[in-house]
């Protein structure tokens, strides 16, 4: 059975007024037309679907690549980075002398996976690893020196950061001093200077010509133990034992790469394509034990790692213990790993609760005092752990780049998402270099800072005045208009060819056309279940997420018996076995 085509009849203006109900411009996603002919006709696959894989820079001579990422393809030699060699010659040195070696990781899902990973290699190679998480309270972002003596404390003599330490720099200076030699794996945009570490692997380093630029920690630290295993391999190491399984490690990258958001090409690609296989075999006891407390029973795909996994293991150092996550995700004792997935489900459901007080306390100050400003700083009593969602949401809401601050003393701690074509992370760094900050850093789209609460005004000011005179467009990208015939199991099997999908491979967006609201069902979730008639009268079932006190909402429950356009996307139920589709924007036809 063929994927039936886009509807025939296109509106020449789909959009009344331009815009759809929440505000934002709909486009189709655009394509190269012979492109698709091709691939449709050599490949044998629906025209709509080779014009999806062209609208994510498929052609015929990347297809198979494409649908079939592996590791042989795109993984190159990790001694192309600077520094890896010289970081490879320190562990094993530190292996030979019977060293004690520590790894300092973030506290989010990157930090935790980059963490588990290392220990699940040394645990492999009979080599002993220190997990050391900071807490976010009393410690904050990073490596510090209060973390260092306790390490030094403990008898180490090697620390290994990863997904931070590219811009700790008095820290990793205090570090060398107390004797410690510190190796920085991490994968955030580096400045000029780098701190006077052992060895400094990041392909964002100012002087990297590496192509990774868009790997995840958790990337990072697995091209350092391929090297490492490499080498010890050359080494004679593995002479009287076996050598282990590199890709068991996988499930743990797809975690991290696609939790950090990190762009699904290239090698990411191929790590979260062949580390959900892996996942699938249920072979890591930590992950294995989460995966019953969320009660997952089907397949896994990125949607489960990115909403489902990736918040469990963050609630941890959002709102509870922090090398939780680690710890889950590194144990082989079953029941230490339901010990430690319970407490996290706990964690997770308070993180819950707080950030929905938080939002809405935030949502109403954009309202009251800042709904008029191109880029939001709200600042509150708020928690931490939870601003970094908060400000996600916000992002999402008002299509702004948005910071939330909590109070800590006299300082400002932040956490900041931006749009695209907005380098926030950029921002951020040179306001540290001009004294406005007290420290920050990050990346383009999200971004964390700390700053004194008198310089707030001047960071407003700064922000205004970075800001290019045009902000992007709300825009909203659609693959395809379709009805509602042509919404089937068929369409959905087919469109699974171009995934897996995440940030850089986006999941396909359609636009239904001319459907009739006829019945809106609150949910729970604060959501809503609707039901569409679309042509040839079929009936349609729609559902939405977190549209309470939206827009969308309003014009839900007053649209009974109107018709409009729809925008989301489609997905299969696994309870129910039916095709549905997931309502993320209307406009009225």
């Amino acid at each position: 059975m063929s994927v039936p085509e886009a509807a025939s009849v296109v509106p020449v203006n789909l959009l009344e007024g331009g815009l759809s109900i929440t505000g934002k411009a709909w486009k189709q996603r655009p394509f190269v037309e012979f492109d698709a002919l091709t691939l449709a006709q050599k490949k044998e696959i629906p025209l709509s679907v080779a014009r999806i894989l062209s609208a994510r820079g498929v052609t015929l001579h990347s297809f198979e690549s494409f649908i079939s990422p592996t590791l042989k393809e795109n993984l190159r030699d990790p001694s192309h980075l600077k520094d890896m060699d010289k970081a490879i010659l320190r562990v094993i040195k530190a292996f030979e002398g019977g060293e004690k070696v520590a790894v300092f990781g973030d506290y989010d899902v990157d930090g935790a996976t980059s963490s588990a990973t290392l220990k699940r290699y040394f645990r492999s190679i009979d080599q002993d690893l220190i997990i050391y998480i900071p807490d976010r309270m009393e410690e904050g972002y990073g490596p510090n020196p209060l973390a260092f003596d306790r390490l030094k404390e403990m008898g180490v003599s090697l620390v290994l950061t990863v997904d931070c330490g590219i811009t700790a720099f008095s820290s990793i200076e205090y570090a060398q001093s107390i004797g410690l030699d510190i190796l920085v794996l991490d994968h955030h945009v580096g400045e000029e200077t780098l701190p006077v570490a052992h060895a400094v692997i990041n392909p964002n380093r100012v002087d990297e010509t590496s192509p990774y630029t868009y790997l995840a920690a958790v990337g990072v630290v697995f091209l350092f133990i391929v090297a490492l295993n490499r080498a010890l391999r050359d080494e004679g190491y593995f002479k009287d034992k076996k050598e282990p399984d590199l890709f068991a490690l996988l499930d743990l990258v797809a975690l991290g790469t696609v939790c950090d958001v990190m762009p699904l090409k290239g090698l990411n690609r191929a790590f979260v394509a062949q580390g959900l296989k892996i996942i699938q075999q249920r072979q890591n006891v930590g992950l294995n034990a989460l995966m019953d407390v969320a009660d997952i029973r089907q397949q896994i795909d990125v949607y489960h790692l990115g909403y489902v996994l990736g918040p469990r293991v963050n609630a941890g150092g959002r709102v509870g213990e922090s090398s939780l996550g680690a710890n889950l995700l590194s144990s082989e004792d079953t029941s230490l790993a339901q010990a430690y997935a319970q407490k996290l489900e706990m964690h997770n459901l308070e993180r819950r609760a707080l950030e929905d007080g938080i939002f809405e306390s935030a949502l109403n100050q954009v309202l009251e005092h800042h709904a008029e400003e191109r880029i939001l700083l709200i600042n509150g009593p708020w928690h931490s752990g939870i601003v970094g969602i908060v400000a996600s949401r916000l992002k999402e809401t008002f299509h702004k780049p948005t910071c939330v601050l909590c109070e800590d003393g006299d300082l400002y701690k932040a956490s900041g998402r931006s749009v695209e074509g907005l380098d926030l992370g950029g921002m951020v760094i040179e306001a540290k270099h001009k004294g406005i900050l007290v420290s920050g850093g990050g990346h383009a789209l999200a971004a964390g800072f700390t700053l004194r609460k008198e310089n707030l005004p001047a960071l407003r000011a700064f922000f205004k005045e970075k800001l290019p005179a045009v902000m992007p467009e709300p825009t909203q990208y659609y693959d395809s208009i379709i009805t509602t015939q042509s919404i089937t199991h068929d369409l959905f099997d087919r469109l699974q060819l171009a995934g897996p999908f995440g940030q850089g491979n986006p999941e396909p967006k359609f636009v239904i056309h001319d459907v009739m609201l006829i019945s809106v069902h609150p949910l729970s979730n604060n959501g809503y279940r609707m039901v569409f008639r679309g042509h040839g009268d079929t009936i349609m079932q729609c559902f939405s997420f977190r549209s309470k006190g939206s827009t969308l909402e309003q014009a839900l429950n007053k649209g009974t018996g109107k018709r409009f356009h729809i925008y989301g996307k489609i997905q299969k139920s696994i309870k129910y076995n039916n095709i549905q589709v997931i309502l993320e924007d209307l406009a009225y036809a």
